[in-house]
C-alpha cells in the first residue's frame, strides 16, 4: 500500500490538530481509489453537475467548514483532501485515530 500515515495528529505551526477531510466518515482520508473522499463531495452536489454548490449547509462533505459544499473552483472542499494527503502524494491514505 502506497503512502500510509498513521500519525495520530499533525503539527500546524506550533499547534497539534486532528487530521481533516474524512468526508465519507470511514476513519481515513483518501483522494484516489476505492472509497475516496472526493466522491462523496461529488455525490452530495450531484455527480452530473460538478459546478453545483450546496449553500448554506453544514454537512460532512463541507470539509473547509464555510457552509458550502463545492467540488470545483476556488475554495472547493476537494482541496482539503489534497492538503491532508499531500499534493505530491495523492495516493497517500491518512488513517484517523478516533474511537469507534
Amino acid at each position: 500500500m502506497e503512502g500510509v500515515n498513521n500519525q495520530p495528529r499533525k503539527l500546524v505551526g506550533s499547534v497539534y490538530v486532528l487530521w481533516s477531510a474524512d468526508a465519507n466518515r470511514n476513519k481515513n482520508t483518501k483522494y484516489n481509489g476505492i472509497s475516496n473522499d472526493k466522491q462523496d463531495i461529488l455525490d452530495a452536489i450531484g455527480s452530473a453537475y460538478a459546478n453545483n454548490i450546496l449553500y448554506p449547509v453544514y454537512r460532512p462533505e463541507d470539509l473547509n467548514m464555510d457552509a458550502r459544499v463545492k467540488y470545483n473552483n476556488t475554495n472547493n472542499d476537494r482541496n482539503e483532501i489534497v492538503l491532508t494527503v499531500g499534493t505530491a502524494t495523492l495516493n497517500n491514505i491518512i488513517y484517523q485515530h478516533l474511537p469507534n
